[in-house]
């Protein structure tokens, strides 16, 4: 213990106080004073101690006798010597208690100060640090104090946590012995401990490069580096650790233990397993469920891999579910419950929301404190199942917790788009947009890149706008965003999706088209190319794009509904429309129209080809008798792309008649639409003319240019020629326009100007030589209620003009309705209103009273 070889001996006896002293008070001892002598009560103390020790039981007596030799001074050197060996061997065997019984030689005048350095060292091996670092200041003060007392004196301090001390000791050491490997490690340990990291990892560096082939050298430096978290640095350190020291079960475990830290929790697993027993079985658990966790974050990485997206999370819930149902020993209830957040999740990433909900609900009923983590993954599944006051409340709760945390923020975006709450939704859109950086990592300009959020963040502040039926300038701001990143997928796909709800879908699927050409594999491109195929009549680019998303994202809520547009475009459907309107040119009529349509034909690939069966009646009572008339038929509708036509076979009764009936319309533009149709038996028939056998052929030509939304224009010009020689023309012309676009209220007005000429001066039924009508028609629209595809939108419709028949002059033209659109889900909506109308019938005005009903309905 004592390597130098100059023996140093006292000038005088120690201070008088005893070994018994020194471990039970406190106070700092002073310095050794060099003139006093043995004091009686060390008799009694040194039986104590030696009566205490077995090896020593039957020496009572010697004791006492050696006591008194000490008090007489005539205990020599000679003497002392056994006693201070048998220490030293009682210390030195494992027995550091046992080594007390040397404190009898260092109770002598004139032995070796050699007794109390290897006294001090050895009160630190029986972990006695304080009593130790009593004698500290005595011994740091004199300039022959070996360095492993000194080193055991700072290992004590380090013990008590008194770091800093522990590295002046240590420093102290190694002033006078700068290449000591002892000092050097136990200053690196002390540094690290105390938070010194930059100096501890100087030093620990220096140290293995001073003894590269001594273990302890870099478990040290792999010490030192792991408290700095340089975890990169400590793996390599416990690599040479156990490179050097295969069998060294404290580097293997700190092998693993870095690998965790580092999230390569399977290479740590399988370190651990191949070296059993360097963890404890709490720490296996929590290994297992770690390993778990990163799982979960793979698949989350992984969900813009179409392919294997879901593997790594399926791969999670299958570990997750037996670490569940068949727990390791040590699994404690805290490592069980973070397995069961870590699984809400986990199910949530996987789409199976109602799981991820119920599991959540399951966590809160228990009382659990659900982390913040869980309760926004479950907040996005209240999203996903279409319960979007839950998902708002839930993140406006973890928002007053962690305020700038933009993922919640985000999800509360959505949560009030689906609530329908679009004011605060764009201001909490642009609140995140304005505090989204352009550059990330920007305080190195080797670092710097483009934050994805930045666009991501005015894309959806752009959406935001259009969710609120402000098309234009969502529109505005995409095209703002492409000029400044015209290769970018995303915003041209979502520039798609606008200029389809604006009208214009051949424009969308051409910017559809671009963002596949940028990224064939963006799902954003897919579903803008899908929505405007549909709309542009082209089935079978629609069912492409389908088939494209249903492989690839197959769980995808907007997918799903999306491929329920698609299917509901193969289901039969049926169109009917009914008035029944008292008063006016008749006392009562009833009019009833309805087309069956089957699905597309099985043979016609573009699916652009349907039959169909028709259906319509219409009766009359007027004063002088009733009117009847009622049709049948059966036809052909194609519908592809820019052309639209029918052909139908009817069948009249009352009189009984063959007649063809076709349409064709042609939409070459986004904007312009003519269409044109022919009947040689028409269904639009004046009521008075019903029991009269009457019938007529009618022709039409129509043009309608529609700018977007907002405006719409468009005439049409007819032509009937009667049975009763009557040849009617008709000329009209309207102008709509949207005058207020919000989400809950919509106001337009249009302006109907309408000219008809008759050749026949005296029908039964009205049927003036010429009129002129013209008429300005407010709408108003405000909604009731609406939860996703489910609404109801009431509407009045309030008209005034004038009509000018010939030989009676202009006389006011006024109307009134109210309406219903209900639509109850994409397949079926229905439409209901009563309406009054005021129309002067040569001369006399009079009132009639209407109820509409249309239903449109595909099964």
């Amino acid at each position: 213990m004592y390597h130098a070889n100059k023996l140093r001996s006292l000038n005088s006896p120690l201070r008088n106080k005893s070994a018994l002293e020194l471990k039970t008070k406190t106070t700092r001892p002073a310095q050794i004073p060099l003139s006093l002598s043995i004091q009686p009560f060390c008799r009694p103390l040194l039986a104590c101690i030696m009566l205490a020790q077995p090896v020593w039981a039957n020496a009572a007596e010697n004791t006492l006798k050696l006591a008194d030799s000490l008090n007489s001074l005539s205990f020599s050197l000679t003497t002392a010597e056994p006693v201070y060996q048998q220490a030293l061997a009682s210390s030195r065997s494992g027995n550091p208690d046992a080594a007390m019984l040397w404190q009898s030689a260092l109770t002598q005048p004139q032995l070796p100060l050699r007794y109390l350095f290897d006294y001090v060292t050895t009160l630190t091996w029986a972990g006695r640090d304080q009593e130790a670092l009593l004698w500290m200041e005595q011994l740091t003060a004199r300039r022959d104090t070996p360095a492993y007392v000194l080193e055991a004196l700072a290992s004590a301090a380090r013990n008590l946590k008194h770091y800093s001390l522990a590295e002046t000791l240590y420093r102290q050491v190694l002033a006078n012995a700068p290449a000591r490997w002892e000092s050097q490690l136990g200053l690196v340990y002390s540094l690290a401990d105390g938070n010194a990291y930059a100096s501890a990892l100087t030093a620990g560096k220096s140290l293995t490069m001073q003894y590269p082939d001594k273990p302890d050298s870099w478990r040290a430096y792999g010490y030192a580096t792991g408290r700095a978290q340089e975890y990169t640095v400590a793996l390599y350190a416990y690599q040479r650790l156990t490179e050097l020291a295969p069998n060294d079960r404290e580097g293997w475990r700190g092998h693993v233990q870095v690998l965790r830290m580092l999230g390569a929790y399977h290479e740590a697993g399988s370190l651990a397993a191949a070296h059993p027993g360097v963890l404890t079985q709490a720490e296996s658990a929590a290994l297992q469920a770690d390993t778990t966790a990163v799982l979960i974050r793979w698949g989350a990485a992984d969900e813009d891999k179409p392919i294997l997206r879901f593997l790594h999370t399926d791969m999670a819930l299958k570990e997750s579910d037996q670490l569940l149902t068949n727990p390791p020993p040590a699994q404690t209830t805290l490592i069980n419950d973070q397995i069961r957040y870590d699984r809400v999740v986990a199910l949530t990433n996987r789409r199976r929301s109602a799981e991820a909900v119920a599991l959540y609900e399951t966590l809160l009923h228990e009382g659990k404190a659900v982390p913040d983590y869980a309760r926004a993954t479950a907040a996005a599944s209240y999203l996903e199942l279409k319960q979007p006051e839950q998902a708002r409340d839930l993140y406006r709760e973890l928002i007053t917790r962690d305020p700038k945390n933009a993922a919640y923020r985000w999800g509360l975006f959505h949560a009030l788009v689906d609530c329908e709450s679009y004011t605060e939704a764009q201001e909490v859109i642009d609140r995140l947009a304005e505090e989204t950086p352009l550059r990330i990592h920007t305080y190195s300009p080797l670092m710097a890149r483009d934050n994805p959020a930045y666009l991501e963040s005015r894309q959806d502040a752009a959406m935001a706008r259009a969710y609120a039926d402000q098309l234009d300038e969502a529109q505005r701001r995409l095209e703002a965003l492409l000029l400044r990143a015209p290769g970018n997928s995303g915003t041209r796909a979502l520039l798609s999706h606008i200029e389809r709800w604006r009208g214009w879908p051949r424009r969308a699927l051409d910017d559809a088209d671009l963002a596949l050409n940028i990224d064939d594999k963006d799902k954003e491109a897919h579903l803008a190319a899908q929505g405007a195929a549909l709309s542009r009549q082209d089935w079978q680019r629609a069912q492409t794009e389908t088939h494209w998303l249903l492989t690839n994202y197959p769980e995808d809520r907007t997918v799903r509904e999306t491929a329920t547009l698609n299917a509901l475009h193969d289901k039969p459907e049926l169109v009917l429309e009914s008035t029944w309107d008292a008063g006016g040119e008749a006392s009562h009529s009833f009019v009833m129209r309805g087309k069956l349509y089957s699905a597309p034909l099985a043979w016609d690939t573009p699916r652009s080809w349907r039959l169909f069966a028709s259906f319509a009646r219409a009766d009359a009572s007027f004063q002088g008798g009733n009117g009847f008339r009622q049709w049948m038929g059966a036809g052909l509708d194609y519908a592809w792309r820019d052309w639209s036509a029918e052909l139908e076979l009817r069948q009249a009764v009352k009189p009984s008649r063959k007649g063809l009936a076709g349409s064709l319309a042609y939409a070459p533009d986004d904007h312009w639409t003519f269409k044109a149709v022919a009947e040689t038996d028409t269904t639009d028939l004046p009521s008075k003319g019903l029991n009269q056998n009457l019938t007529a052929s009618k022709y039409s030509t129509s043009v309608t240019w529609c700018r977007d939304e907002v405006r719409q224009i468009g005439t049409t010009l007819s032509w009937q020629d009667f049975n009763d020689g009557n040849k009617r023309t008709d000329w009209s012309a309207n102008w709509r326009e949207r005058w207020v676009n919000q989400p809950r209220f919509k106001l337009y007005t249009e302006a109907n100007f309408s000219y008809s000429q008759n050749s026949l001066n005296d029908a039964v039924y009205f049927n003036p030589a010429h009129a002129t009508g013209t008429e300005l028609t407010v709408i108003g629209e405000w909604l009731g209620f609406r939860r996703f595809e489910r609404s109801m939108w009431h509407r009045v419709v309030a008209g005034a003009g004038s009509y000018a028949q010939a030989g009676f002059g202009a006389m006011p033209v006024t109307s009134l309705k109210y309406e219903q659109d209900w639509t109850l889900d994409h397949a079926t909506s229905f439409t209901w209103g009563i309406g009054l109308r005021r129309h002067p019938y040569d001369g006399n005005e009079e009132t009639a009273r209407y109820l509409d009903l249309r239903l449109n309905w595909r099964f």
